[in-house]
């Protein structure tokens, strides 16, 4: 066998073995990159699930973003605090449901109308 041919099997035999070793090094876990999506998936990191439901209530003047807080857990989105009236805790459930990485979501918003 030619030295080119037998450094190619080499080559093929310990490349799928380096793939291994590195799933065994990380446990086969995925790992988030730095700016919250997950690098084989692109699914976006329950910090940054957040972050862009809170940015979609700050822009919309109709909803008091100050007095709705927003937490997620493994993409289930649990919404608390108070508004005014039910026709903006649906419009906060409808665009938290919109959001990219959203599984579920959960809301113990409450109606008070502002004093």
């Amino acid at each position: 066998m030619s030295k080119p041919v037998s450094l190619l099997l080499l080559l093929f035999t310990l490349l799928p073995l380096t793939a291994c070793g590195t799933l065994a090094a990380t446990g086969g876990q995925r790992h988030t990159s730095e700016y919250g999506f997950n690098k084989t998936t692109d699914t976006p990191s329950d910090a940054s699930i957040s972050a862009s439901i809170r940015n979609q209530l700050i822009k919309n003047a109709a909803i008091p973003a100050n007095r709705v807080m927003v937490q997620t857990e493994q993409g289930v989105v649990t919404l608390t605090g108070r508004v005014p009236n039910q026709a903006i805790a649906k419009r906060i459930i409808e665009l938290s449901r919109k959001t990219k990485g959203v599984k579920r979501v959960e809301s113990h918003l409450t109606v008070s109308p502002s004093p």
